[in-house]
């Protein structure tokens, strides 16, 4: 019986997910900004990280700038040299962030992919892979335009 809740709950749980308002605009109807001399424009994105129902909040230089949801992406202008950015989830999700420096040259495009996987040991314990990185901008625009609700900076 304790096995059969268990598995109930585990399922009950992975069913909830963090996903933006489906009143969100999608890749397509938004207007990114362009690169110019002094900044970059940066494109975070998430398709699906677990775990699901917690946002993944991002982190430049220090600053939080915003939390993604699943399904979801924001973009912003970043100054030309070396930035931290950080990806962290609430500490009750027991899941490790993940840093990055990235280095960015003003007047270009950057896509940061959000992604990972999530796995269980045989004593029912789980743990996240975090294998968050930069993307090839068309493979990045391929996925963006399936997949992601935009979600603005500022919203944490």
């Amino acid at each position: 019986m304790k096995r059969i809740i268990l598995v109930i709950s585990f399922f009950m749980l992975n069913a909830c997910t963090s996903l933006p308002p489906s009143s969100s605009q999608s890749f397509s109807e938004v207007e990114i900004g362009k690169p110019n001399e002094e900044k970059a424009v940066l494109v975070v994105y998430r398709t699906y990280l677990p775990p699901t129902m917690y946002k993944n909040k991002i982190h430049i230089d220090g600053e939080h700038l915003v939390s993604l949801p699943n399904k979801s992406f924001t973009w912003m202008y970043v100054e030309q040299g070396e930035h931290d950015l950080k990806s962290n989830w609430p500490a009750v999700s027991m899941i490790i962030g993940k840093k990055l420096k990235i280095d960015v040259e003003a007047g270009k495009y950057y896509f940061l992919k959000l992604e990972g996987r999530m796995e269980f040991t045989g004593m029912g314990h789980s743990y996240a892979v975090n294998q968050s990185g930069a993307m090839e901008a068309s493979q990045a625009l391929a996925e963006l335009e399936v997949c992601c609700k935009y979600v603005p900076v500022g919203n944490k």
